[in-house]
């Protein structure tokens, strides 16, 4: 159902983003976080709209997140081939505590929206806690 397509609500998502005049560095982030996690769930579990996302699939892409490391991941293949992720000393270093916190925090936000404009009935971010930090 394209109403409830991951596109869509990202899009919709971002408009009121934007009339709420968030900032553009918390907007660029949302879009990010939500456009990764669209792709990983697309990719890995055929999974196309938002009503099919559960807290499974999340603590899922939370652990992928840890065991997969930096720039191992794309919103798209054409920022591989600009970036060249494979040539930063960093590559497939774990990400930090503090960058899975902020994929988290983002993904309940974005959630959140969508349970409070009624278009999903569970919110699979309810039960979801921040990482530990060690």
């Amino acid at each position: 159902m394209e109403l409830l397509s991951f596109d869509y609500q990202i899009n919709e998502f971002m408009m009121y983003c934007k009339s709420a005049q968030l900032r553009q560095k918390t907007m660029g982030s949302y879009e990010q976080t939500l456009r990764l996690f669209e792709r990983w769930c697309a990719e890995n579990f055929d999974v196309k709209t938002v009503d099919q996302v559960n807290e499974s699939l999340i603590h899922r892409y939370i652990n992928d997140l840890t065991e997969r490391g930096k720039y191992s991941f794309f919103v798209n293949d054409k920022a591989k081939e600009i970036n060249f992720p494979e040539r930063r000393r960093d590559f497939r270093k774990p990400i930090s505590v503090t960058t899975i916190n902020n994929y988290i925090r983002n993904l309940r936000v974005f959630f959140n929206y969508l349970e409070r404009d009624y278009l999903i009935t569970r919110n699979p971010m309810r039960k979801v806690k921040q990482a530990r930090r060690d």
